[in-house]
């Protein structure tokens, strides 16, 4: 430190008690402990007004809230890491929310939703009679659901919450993609998941009103396809933006 910048009669203490937040990291410990040392010296040696002696001490504060983050995982969940920015806690869990989130700091939906849950729900969707026998599996639902677990699918509230919001979702793909009906084994909802596009579809969905924003490719067909069927070109456009994935011909004719 320059001369002029005397340290504190209490500088052990000083370096001791701020070093007790382990999860500091080195660069902005010592960035705080000169911010510390400079605002002392000033203010013992009387350089400045009891205004401005105020003002650095909050912006010390202020510094020491921010650096303050923990990176280490909890001993409960190893995949959990927790970092503080200005008293909000966001956290990441591994490859299943691995963007920083105040929602993955909850369960994620392996947590609570696994494979064999799966398999109970949709049962019947691998059998003779359904029409995307081996398309549909959890490993896929769960890798889809990741990208959108740091902005809150299935990580919203509480374990009850959660598993309502999952719940819900695929009950609503299992109606969409049904194959059973009244009287067959297990009733309709055992027969989810048995679609992946519309079968017979009776037009190709293409509203020229729509010719600027989203036009349509020509020999290509926007008839329902997916576990919640999208339709028409409109559709197709705004859930390619949303997904940035560029709907193609090749895939709009399959």
């Amino acid at each position: 430190f320059p001369p002029t910048l005397s340290p504190p009669s209490d500088q052990s203490s000083t370096v001791q008690s701020i070093t007790t937040y382990k999860h500091i990291q080195p660069l902005a410990l010592n960035t705080l402990l000169l911010a510390f040392r400079f605002i002392h010296s000033l203010i013992s040696e009387e350089k400045m007004k009891k205004q401005n002696a105020v003002v650095l001490l909050l912006a010390f504060v202020i510094l020491l809230t921010d650096a303050i983050t923990t990176v280490n995982g909890d001993d409960r969940n190893p995949k959990l890491q927790v970092k503080y920015k200005r008293g909000k806690k966001y956290c990441t869990q591994g490859w299943e929310c691995n963007n920083w989130s105040i929602y993955c700091c909850n369960l994620t939906i392996s947590d609570y939703f696994q494979t064999y849950h799966f398999e109970n729900l949709f049962s019947k969707r691998n059998t003779p009679v359904a029409h995307a026998v081996g398309f549909w599996d959890y490993h896929s639902f769960i890798n889809a659901a990741a990208l959108f677990e740091p902005q809150g699918f299935g990580t919203t509230g509480n374990k009850t919450m959660q598993m309502m919001e999952i719940a819900a979702f695929l009950g609503h793909v299992g109606s969409k993609t049904s194959c059973g009906y009244g009287v067959a084994t297990g009733g309709p909802t055992a027969w989810g998941l048995c679609y992946n596009h519309e079968m017979s579809p009776s037009q190709t969905y293409c509203d020229d009103y729509y010719k600027l924003t989203y036009p349509c490719t020509p020999g290509a067909e926007y008839y329902g396809r997916g576990a919640i069927p999208i339709y028409w070109n409109y559709n197709y456009g705004a859930a390619g933006e949303a997904l940035k994935v560029f709907v193609d011909k090749v895939m709009l004719t399959r």
